[in-house]
């Protein structure tokens, strides 16, 4: 039993590892590099940034599912841009989120608009926010090519 116990947690610990490894290699193969920022507002020459935009902004940051995060728009493949970020409330049921963000690719050194992706959930932010990276994961390989 106890022999049993011990082969059991090697394979877990192993398959772990394999997967997490697994993780590590797409995001290392596809080397697309983003930038991900808040849409702003311009008043008298001054940008203004939403405050809840930007909140989606750090969600879909923290979790680049595949890609790599650019440390500068110039550096970046793909520009990420929060247009939107929406609460529908519902009596009957659950509150649903809308998150909206445009996705422009490089036209040498300008941005060109390639989509915007919408994702519409019951869920909590951070949640929508990483599913919405996993829609962008699924267009930016079929679309796009660096």
């Amino acid at each position: 039993m106890r022999r049993s116990l011990k082969a059991l947690c090697f394979t877990v610990v192993a398959l772990c590892v394999a997967v997490g490894a697994g993780y590590a290699s797409d995001a290392k193969d596809a080397k697309i590099k983003v930038f991900i920022r808040a849409d702003s507002t311009v008043v008298n020459g001054q940008k203004f940034v939403d405050k809840d935009l930007e909140d989606s902004a750090q969600d879909l940051r923290r979790s680049p599912r595949g890609f790599v995060l650019a440390p500068n728009e110039a550096d970046a493949d793909l520009l990420f841009v929060v247009i939107k970020r929406e609460l529908q409330t519902a009596q009957n049921s659950t509150d649903r989120r809308i998150l909206t963000v445009a996705i422009s690719t490089r036209d040498s050194a300008d941005w060109k608009p390639a989509t915007v992706i919408t994702k519409n959930e019951q869920v909590h932010w951070s949640t929508l926010a990483h599913e919405w990276m996993g829609e962008a994961g699924k267009w930016a390989k079929a679309n796009f090519k660096k």
